[in-house]
């Protein structure tokens, strides 16, 4: 098997401690680095297609009806684009859980940088691996080299650092993807208030995948795949 480079752009979605959201969402997009500069490429070419500034940060708070048809294609062009796959854990009753953090001698902070290892976990071992991760999410130098340390024991990671999302297009798909996921599993599509451009976005996203957006996936399914995660002791 011929060992590829891949590009991982990992963000966070509802991961504050105490901001009353009912569900947190952990993912990323992953492709083949010599990928990156095209896909990137094709995800600019969409948003002038629309009128959309080229260099806009594409971000889930900002979809809007207006902009409907471009948050549509980009979508599309996920589903449809073999190069790109998406991987999320998804902690869908956190508002309904305290965790006992103290038991276990750790942080809500050491708990998220843990999800973090829960959703990378499931990189190919072949493989070698540049990880980026949103640099809003603060994580510090310290966490990282813990991550890298922790993820370097099965996985050849060459690259692990934080990066602007304004600086990477990928990054900011997965903003968008994250968004998607999130927003079902809030339940916020059954809002009277619930935006029909984001659950029209849902929809798309789980009849085009034939994905079940409230379950885990199989470990086989690789365009998008999803982990369900709950509290072993609460």
């Amino acid at each position: 098997m011929t060992q590829k480079e891949i590009n991982v752009y990992l963000d966070e979605s509802s991961h504050l401690k105490y901001d009353k959201q009912r569900a947190m969402v952990l993912g990323f997009v992953s492709c083949d680095k010599d990928k990156v500069a095209e896909l990137s490429k094709k995800i600019r070419e969409i948003k002038i297609k629309h009128k959309v500034p080229k260099f806009a940060e594409i971000k889930w708070h900002k979809v809007s009806r207006s902009k409907e048809a471009f948050y549509i294609e980009l979508l599309e062009f996920f589903l449809r684009e073999k190069d790109l796959n998406y991987r999320s854990v998804i902690f869908a009753n956190k508002d309904l859980y305290s965790l006992n953090h103290n038991k276990y001698r750790q942080t809500y902070d050491e708990w998220t940088y843990a999800m973090c290892f829960w959703a990378l976990n499931i990189i190919n071992k072949e493989d070698i691996y540049n990880i980026y991760l949103d640099k809003r999410q603060t994580y510090s130098t310290d966490k990282l080299n813990k991550l890298r340390t922790r993820l370097s024991q099965g996985y050849n990671i060459k690259i692990l650092q934080n990066i602007l999302s304004h600086q990477s297009e990928l990054m900011q798909l997965t903003d968008f993807l994250n968004g998607i996921i999130g927003y079902y599993n809030k339940g916020l599509c059954d809002r009277p208030d619930a935006s029909e451009t984001k659950k029209n976005l849902v929809q798309i996203m789980s009849r085009k995948s034939k994905v079940k957006l409230n379950a885990t996936s199989k470990l086989t399914d690789k365009k998008i795949n999803l982990f369900f995660w709950e509290p072993q002791n609460v």
